[in-house]
């Protein structure tokens, strides 16, 4: 067997597997002119040829029009003019395109193994062809000439590029899923529920279903009136789709927005959930409740009434009240607009309800039975009062804050008969109280000489003084020195929160 040349083989192993034929046949074909014509092969007939002729022309203007329209082959908008001249050799040529096809996956490949067969085909070169007329934006294309790019070297692959310099790691057998690149999106909803909370569905979807592992952290940002509030935040390892609901709740009043991020593998996707949501001012319903009633005098024989209202929200307003008037358990009668409305004020409330028909009551027992109406609501009923018993008053006298005093002092002298050097000195007074009361008192007695101030003699006497009675006192002092001049002094005392000297007389005494 005669050598052959390395690129022979070489272009011999390309068409082979581009046209799906035996690789030694197109060797054969290749030896007698270089060209995949069968000329190896018996020539059919003329009709077979120009049937076959026909189908080519067909299948070359499918092929022209999907080339040129290739946006991945041609680069965005720009779009590639293909000029194919064929032969009547047309099994081989839609051998070639059948091979094109199959690497549809790779098609940024097929110029890589369309050229080199039109070539083959044509004998030509692509200039001589007229193969593409592009303009500069053209992707560039490798050929046999130029093969420094990446691709995959592996015979077994059905995307094998022998042209390739280096292996990519894009190689595809027949069990290999085609590459898949990921599109994440979100899919969001948000609503208010109730009044005061804020609800979102967050669905962050690969939409190519790639099935690629993902580490991600999925948070929830609620915006007060453009302001940060509040975040919630979930941690997960999925595949396609993460779907997380949750809500915000319990809101003041105020306009809110929601923003939504996913952070996994170094990346950020952000997106605001639709729509603003509004909470408004919620009026405050109140919750009041009755825990006692009672009643009270005041004025002696006037009857006052007490409800103690219970808050249970905090809301404050005011209240109706409705009294019904009980005498010895007999209704009397009942009292509502009149009363007036009172405030309900933290968490209790005492309310203290008077009436005019209350008052300077007679003699007997007395109740009340009270109900009270929320502003807006029904009323809340009922609390009995105890019975309480009102007596006829007699005015007590008022106090009297009287006073002690001296209505009169004297005093007598009585000689020692004995002793004509001594004598007895009785003092007599007459003290009064101002008021027609019994009152304790007490009398200090001093005896002092009158030149010296000398005290020869003291003494304290204590008795009751019967309003202004006309009961006169009386002390003596004895063996008193004739022939000096002497002076008695008395004091009234009176106990009030302490002792007071109400009064003081002062009395001279000569004795010769």
């Amino acid at each position: 067997m005669p050598e052959i040349d390395d690129d022979l083989i070489a272009k011999a192993k390309l068409l082979a597997e581009a046209t799906g034929r035996d690789f030694k046949d197109v060797l054969a074909d290749l030896e007698d002119d270089g060209v995949l014509n069968d000329s190896n092969k018996p020539k059919e007939d003329l009709v077979a040829q120009l049937k076959e002729a026909a189908e080519l022309i067909a299948t070359v203007q499918e092929i022209n029009k999907e080339v040129s329209e290739n946006t991945v082959l041609n680069g965005g908008d720009n779009k590639t003019n293909v000029n194919v001249e064929t032969t009547l050799e047309g099994d081989i040529v839609d051998r070639a395109i059948e091979s094109v096809h199959r690497k549809v996956q790779n098609i940024k490949k097929i110029a890589i193994v369309i050229i080199p067969v039109f070539l083959l085909l044509t004998g030509g070169t692509m200039s001589s062809m007229g193969f593409f007329n592009s303009d500069e934006s053209s992707p560039e294309i490798h050929d046999e000439y130029n093969n420094d790019y990446g691709g995959c070297l592996v015979h077994d692959a059905i995307n094998y590029d022998s042209y390739a310099s280096w292996d990519d790691g894009s190689c595809q057998f027949d069990n290999t899923p085609p590459p898949c690149d990921s599109q994440w999106e979100w899919i969001l909803y948000g609503e208010l529920r109730g009044d005061n909370n804020v609800w979102i569905d967050a669905r962050f979807k690969d939409m190519n279903n790639c099935n690629t592992p993902m580490d991600a952290q999925i948070t929830m940002t609620l915006n007060k009136d453009g302001q940060y509030y509040d975040e919630k935040s979930w941690n997960n390892r999925f595949d396609n789709e993460w779907s997380v609901g949750d809500q915000f709740t319990d809101l003041p009043p105020g306009e809110y927005d929601v923003e939504v991020d996913a952070h996994a593998q170094g990346s950020n996707w952000h997106q605001n959930v639709e729509g603003d949501f509004i909470i408004e001012e919620q009026a405050c319903i109140p919750d009041y409740s009755s825990s006692d009633s009672w009643a009270t005098t005041y004025d002696n024989n006037s009857l006052q009434a007490h409800l103690k209202i219970i808050n249970h929200n905090d809301c404050e307003s005011s209240v109706g009240v409705m009294v019904s008037y009980y005498k010895e358990n007999s209704y009397q009668d009942s009292y509502d607009e009149e009363l007036g409305e009172y405030e309900v004020k933290g968490a209790e409330t005492e309310i203290v309800i008077r009436h005019d028909d209350w008052t300077n009551l007679g003699d007997g027992n007395y109740s009340f039975e009270t109900r009270f109406f929320p502003e807006g609501q029904n009323e809340e009923c009922c609390e009995m009062t105890p019975q309480i018993q009102i007596d006829t008053y007699v005015e007590p006298e008022p106090p009297c804050n009287g006073t002690a005093s001296f209505y009169s002092v004297s005093h007598g002298i009585d000689y020692n008969n004995s002793n004509s050097s001594l004598s007895n000195v009785t003092v007599f007074w007459d003290a009064d109280w101002s008021c027609e009361e019994v009152k304790y008192v007490q009398i200090d007695i001093f005896f002092k000489h009158k030149d010296n101030q000398t005290v020869i003699y003291y003494q304290t006497l204590g008795y009751n003084l019967n309003g202004q009675s006309s009961y006169v006192a009386n002390h003596t002092i004895v063996d008193i020195e004739v022939g000096a001049t002497y002076e008695v002094c008395l004091q009234i005392w009176v106990q009030r929160d302490t002792w007071y000297v109400d009064e003081e007389r002062n009395e001279l005494i000569p004795i010769s």
